[in-house]
């Protein structure tokens, strides 16, 4: 179900009434989640590691068979981004729009700059539970609609990202064939063992709140900078740098919307790299902790 036909019929969110109010309620919610994250040095770390590097690359990272299979991946019928294309606009573009693709995606990785179709984005905000208050806010969840092209080039970018470093064996969440019912059937294993014979165990968890949203992605770049071991992961995670401290959010509400903001935090709900971004980034919150 789209967005304007889940929430077509709700008026009243957080004290606000009337879709325009609405949306600029959103507005003012989302910037605060998305601007609540105090960088104190990771930004100015990042850059001095860029500066230090010399990247310059001989071979062609991208080839037009890694577009075609990228864009082989991307699925129909799908809500169109801030600009109005599409999908199927890319799907049966041919081969001529698929080796323009790769000119500029290469263009894109080589210099760490995207233009601003890359950037935008429209939050759309989902109830979560629809048997619950509808007019709280804690009850919707953020899901980002990207432009279609730049869900091509996060798809061509996994392959480079996911090479910077090598998946944690006892990581089960945000991995292809993975499930966390894995990680509770081994919990529960382990806990009978032990009980069974006697012994008493203790557990400790950890319940991440927004834990997309509150993600420092200056630390998360820091990280994958250390972890890199080719020109073309630095470069990547240089573009992806790049990518994340200039993209403009606005919130999509019934047919109406609010003004942009920027954002100092988070990885999109919906983005194709926001899993393994995020699977990377919580050994380091867990470390920071302790």
């Amino acid at each position: 179900m789209s967005n304007s036909k889940a929430t077509k019929n709700i008026t009243n969110v957080g004290g606000a009434t009337g879709a325009q109010n609405i949306a600029n309620l959103w507005h003012d919610h989302f910037y605060k989640i998305y601007n609540s994250v105090t960088d104190s040095h990771y930004m100015s770390a990042f850059y001095s590691k860029i500066d230090s590097l010399n990247l310059s690359i001989d071979s062609f990272p991208i080839t037009v068979s890694a577009v075609d299979t990228a864009i082989g991946k991307q699925k129909l019928g799908k809500a169109c981004g801030p600009d109005g294309i599409c999908m199927e606009a890319f799907i049966y573009g041919g081969h001529r729009l698929r080796v323009l693709l790769c000119l500029l995606f290469y263009a894109c990785i080589m210099y760490g700059y995207l233009p601003s179709c890359f950037l935008h984005s429209a939050i759309s905000p989902l109830v979560k539970c629809n048997t619950g208050d509808l007019t709280d806010v804690n009850n919707y969840r953020a899901i980002a609609i990207a432009n279609s092209i730049s869900k091509i080039l996060e798809s061509v970018l996994c392959e480079f990202v996911e090479t910077c470093d090598t998946v944690d064996d006892y990581q089960f969440g945000f991995r292809k064939n993975h499930s966390t019912a894995l990680c509770t059937h081994a919990f529960k294993q382990t806990v009978d063992y032990y009980t069974q014979r006697g012994s008493h165990v203790f557990a400790c968890f950890i319940d991440f709140n927004k834990a997309f949203d509150n993600v420092n992605y200056w630390l998360l770049f820091c990280k994958m900078l250390d972890k890199s071991t080719t020109t073309v992961c630095y470069l990547t995670t240089r573009l992806l740098a790049y990518w994340y401290s200039h993209q403009r959010m606005f919130v999509r509400w019934q047919h109406t919307t609010s003004e942009t903001f920027g954002i100092k935090n988070g990885v999109r709900q919906g983005g194709i790299l926001s899993p393994f971004l995020f699977r990377f980034y919580i050994p380091y919150v867990i470390y920071l902790a302790v």
